[in-house]
């Protein structure tokens, strides 16, 4: 696996306040994965964008996000389904559809925890 110099996750999604889709020990549920497949530890992360606030659509959300890297997504479903990803590729709105690769990337279930 390869090794990061330093993933400065932590200036891009912080949940310092109280998160509103996660308790604290699915948040460390999320650390301890990002640890594993990245084989670094998160201290802090930084929120980015948020639908609620932000405004609930794509371009929004790459406004918000495209040209970052090592980025954690998490979403809650209109049917209330927790889940999300983590990518360390930039993200970047295309008119393609193009979809890139990242052997770090991952996605997990909050409801589940897999």
């Amino acid at each position: 696996m390869k090794r990061f110099k330093e993933i400065n996750i932590n200036r891009y999604t912080k949940f310092n306040e109280k998160s509103v889709i996660m308790k604290e020990d699915e948040l460390n549920f999320i650390k301890t994965a990002l640890k594993y497949r990245i084989n670094k530890e998160i201290k802090e992360l930084k929120k980015l964008y948020q639908a609620k606030v932000d405004g609930d659509s794509a371009q929004m959300f790459h406004t918000k996000c495209d040209g970052i890297e090592n980025t954690l997504v998490i979403i809650k479903s209109v049917g209330n389904r927790r889940f999300g990803g983590f990518t360390t590729k930039k993200w970047c709105i295309s008119n393609n559809l193009g979809y890139g690769y990242d052997k770090n990337a991952f996605l997990f279930s909050l409801d589940n925890q897999k």
